[in-house]
C-alpha cells in the first residue's frame, strides 16, 4: 500500500508539473503571438496580457483535468466502442453494396437533377429502391475520403421496399427520393450524440417532425451526417465521428455545423439533405463545399425532436433548413415541409403553405448588395463574389440594383454575443462536463470558462491598443447577465430589428446580396478561433430574415495575390489571413437574404443567382 501511495503521489506532481510547463508554454505563445501582430507594446500593457493569457490558459487546464476522471474515462471507453461499431457497419455496408453495384447503371442516375430523378421516380422510370441504392453507394463512396456520414440508417431499405409496393392513385410529392440527415435531427430507435459520450445510447422514442413529415411525403432518409461538437464552430469535428473534411480538398474543413450535409451533398452523395442553423450552419458548409442551403425563417419548419447543447436559449432562434445540389432542390423541400402534416405535429409553427405562385412570379426585384458590413472585411474572393453576382444580375429584366449599408454591424454582433452567452457559457461547460474535448472548441471554452473580473482586465488592455475594438467588444459582450439585463439586450435586438427593417425599406428592397462568408474554405484547425468571422450570417439569424447560399464562381489566382497584399490590422485578421491562403479553385458562394416570412421570394432571388451564374459558365 506504501508503495502504490508513493506511486499515486509521484504521478500527482508528474500532472501538476505537466500542467505547470504546459500553461507557461501556452501562455508565452499568445503574448509572443500578440506581440508579432502589434509590435513593440507598452511594459504594463504587455504584464496585463501576460495575466490575462496566463489565467486563461490555467482554466484551459483546468477544464482539461476535470475531464480526466473515471467518469470522463468511462465515456472515452464508450465513444472508443461507437467508433469501433460505426466502422464496422460502414465497411459491413459497403461491401454489401459493392456486390449489388453490378445490376445497375449508378451513373446514369447520379447525373439526373433533382427535377429530372422526382419525373423518373412519379411515372415509374425508376423506383424508389433503384435510388436509393445508387445514392447510399455514391454516400459510402464519398464519406471515405470526406468522413461525412455518421451512418447508415438501416430503416431506409424497408421504406424504400415499401414505397414500391403501395399501390395508392397519386405518389406523394417526395417518392422515392433518397434525404440525408444531419447527426441531431431526430429518428425513432437513434441516438443524437452531437458529438458528446453522454448522449451515446440514448435512444430516440419518436422521429423528430421533420423525419415525420419527410417519411410521410414519400422520401426515403438513407444517412446521417456529420457535426462539430455541440455544434458551435464553423468546423466539423468531434470525439464520437471524428473530423469531415472538404470534399475537393482534404486539408480544408467543410464547414459547420451542418458540415457533414455540405461535403456529402457538393461530393455529389445526397441529392437534397436537411440541416439547422444558428450562426451560419447551413449557409457556410454550402459556401466552403459548393453546394445551395438555405435557412428559412425560424419557425416555417419544426425543431421538435432535433437535440441541441444549448436548450432553452431563444434569444437567437435557430432554423432548420434544407441544403441541396441546386435550388430546386431547396424549393422541393420546403414546399413538401410545409405542409398540415408539420402543423399538426407541432402547432407553434405557422401554418404557412408554401406560396409556389411567389417563387414562380415574374414580379421585378430590388435588390441590394454590399460586400463589407463594417465589422469584419471579407477576403477578396468573397468581395469578387458579390461584385460578379451583381454584374450578372445588373442587365437582368426582373432586377433593378442598388447599393445597400446595413446599419449598426458591430452593436448587431454585440448583441448576438450577449444574448447566445447569457448564462455565462453554464450551460455549455455542463454539457461538455466529463468529456474529452474537440480541440476547436478550446477557444471558447477559454473564454467562457475566464471569471468576470479577468475578462473585464482583457476588454479594458485590448482598448489600449490600437485597432483592437472588435475583440475588446466581443470580450466584453461573452459574461454572464442578470435578467434586468437579459431583457434589456432583448428590448436593445427589438430595436435594431425595427432599425434594420426601417434602412430596408426605406431602399425598397425586395432581397439583398453580400458575402456568404468572410472567407472561402479555411485550413483545418480556425473553426474556434475567430467566430466573429461569421458576422455575415450571425446578423440575419438574430433578425430572422430567411437567406440563403449559391455557388458562383471559385477562388483565382488573383483573388490569392490580393489576399497576400492585404494588411491585417488586428489579431483576428492575421488569423483570417492564415486560414484563407492557399484556396485557389474552391468555390465562393453568395448569401441571397429577404425579410422574415418572404422565404419564397427569397428563394426566387436564389434562382436568379444561380441561373445567372450558369449562363455565363456556358
Amino acid at each position: 500500500r506504501g508503495k502504490r501511495a508513493l506511486r499515486a503521489d509521484g504521478k500527482r506532481v508528474l500532472r501538476s508539473t505537466m500542467a505547470l510547463s504546459e500553461m507557461w508554454d501556452a501562455t508565452c505563445a499568445v503574448v509572443s503571438d500578440v506581440a508579432a501582430v502589434y509590435g513593440d507594446l507598452p511594459v504594463g500593457v504587455k504584464k496585463a496580457l501576460f495575466l490575462t493569457a496566463a489565467v486563461g490558459v490555467a482554466y484551459k487546464v483546468v477544464l482539461k483535468a476535470s475531464n480526466t476522471s473515471v467518469r470522463a474515462r468511462r465515456r472515452a471507453a464508450t465513444v472508443r466502442r461507437r467508433q469501433d461499431a460505426q466502422k464496422r457497419n460502414i465497411a459491413a455496408m459497403h461491401r454489401v453494396e459493392s456486390r449489388r453495384a453490378a445490376d445497375q447503371d449508378d451513373e446514369a442516375i447520379l447525373s439526373l437533377d433533382v427535377s429530372e430523378l422526382r419525373a423518373q421516380l412519379q411515372d415509374g422510370t425508376l423506383t424508389a429502391e433503384q435510388v436509393h441504392h445508387a445514392y447510399l453507394r455514391e454516400a459510402l463512396c464519398v464519406s471515405a475520403t470526406s468522413n461525412c456520414v455518421t451512418e447508415p440508417i438501416h430503416e431506409s431499405f424497408e421504406w424504400a421496399t415499401r414505397l414500391d409496393h403501395e399501390k395508392e392513385p397519386e405518389k406523394p410529392i417526395l417518392f422515392g427520393l433518397p434525404v440525408s440527415l444531419k447527426e441531431n435531427i431526430g429518428i425513432e430507435g437513434y441516438d443524437c450524440t452531437v458529438g458528446v459520450a453522454k448522449n451515446i445510447g440514448a435512444l430516440a422514442d419518436v422521429h423528430s417532425a421533420v423525419t415525420e413529415v419527410l417519411l410521410h411525403q414519400g422520401a426515403v432518409p438513407f444517412v446521417r451526417t456529420n457535426l462539430p461538437q455541440s455544434m458551435l464552430t464553423f468546423e466539423c469535428s468531434n470525439p464520437v465521428y471524428g473530423e469531415t473534411s472538404h470534399p475537393v480538398d482534404g486539408t480544408r474543413t467543410c464547414g459547420g455545423s451542418s458540415g457533414g450535409e455540405g461535403a456529402l451533398i457538393a461530393g455529389g452523395g445526397s441529392i437534397i439533405g436537411m440541416g439547422g442553423d444558428i450562426g451560419g450552419s447551413i449557409r457556410i458548409p454550402a459556401h466552403f463545399s459548393g453546394c445551395v442551403g438555405f435557412k428559412p425563417t425560424s419557425r416555417r419548419i419544426s425543431a421538435k425532436g432535433n437535440e441541441k447543447s444549448i436548450k432553452g436559449q431563444y434569444g437567437i432562434r435557430a432554423s432548420v433548413g434544407p441544403l441541396a445540389q441546386s435550388v430546386e432542390g431547396c424549393v422541393l423541400l420546403m414546399r413538401a415541409l410545409c405542409c398540415e402534416k408539420m402543423w399538426s405535429i407541432d402547432p407553434s409553427v405557422p401554418p404557412i403553405p408554401f406560396r409556389l405562385e411567389q417563387f414562380q412570379s415574374t414580379r421585378k426585384l430590388r435588390i441590394g448588395y454590399y460586400d463589407f458590413d463594417g465589422f469584419m472585411e471579407a477576403t477578396p474572393a468573397c468581395q469578387r463574389a458579390v461584385h460578379r453576382s451583381i454584374d450578372l444580375l445588373r442587365d437582368h429584366p426582373e432586377v433593378t440594383i442598388v447599393h445597400f449599408k446595413p446599419p449598426r454591424v458591430a452593436h448587431a454582433i454585440f448583441l448576438y454575443f450577449s444574448l447566445m452567452s447569457a448564462d455565462g457559457g453554464t450551460t455549455l461547460l455542463k454539457f461538455l462536463e466529463n468529456e474529452e474535448i474537440d480541440e476547436r472548441l478550446n477557444g471558447l471554452l477559454a473564454l467562457v470558462a475566464l471569471p468576470l473580473w479577468l475578462r473585464r482586465i482583457a476588454s479594458a488592455v485590448l482598448k489600449l491598443i490600437p485597432g483592437q475594438e472588435r475583440i475588446a467588444l466581443i470580450s466584453s459582450a461573452v459574461r454572464p447577465k442578470p435578467v434586468d439585463e437579459l431583457w434589456a439586450l432583448q428590448h436593445a435586438l427589438d430595436e435594431y430589428t425595427q432599425e434594420f427593417t426601417k434602412a430596408w425599406k426605406t431602399h425598397g428592397l425586395d432581397a439583398v446580396i453580400c458575402p456568404a462568408h468572410t472567407l472561402p474554405a479555411s485550413k483545418k484547425g480556425y473553426g474556434g478561433s475567430v467566430l466573429a468571422s461569421c458576422s455575415y450570417d450571425m446578423l440575419y439569424n438574430m433578425l430572422d430574415y430567411p437567406a440563403g447560399v449559391v455557388p458562383v464562381t471559385h477562388v483565382t489566382p488573383e483573388d490569392e495575390q490580393l489576399l497576400s497584399e492585404w494588411e491585417p490590422k488586428d489579431a483576428w485578421d492575421k488569423t483570417l489571413k492564415q486560414a484563407a491562403t492557399g484556396a485557389t479553385g474552391l468555390s465562393v458562394g453568395v448569401q441571397v437574404v429577404s425579410l422574415p416570412w418572404q422565404d419564397e421570394l427569397c428563394l426566387r432571388a436564389m434562382k436568379l443567382v444561380e441561373q445567372a451564374a450558369e449562363e455565363h459558365l456556358h
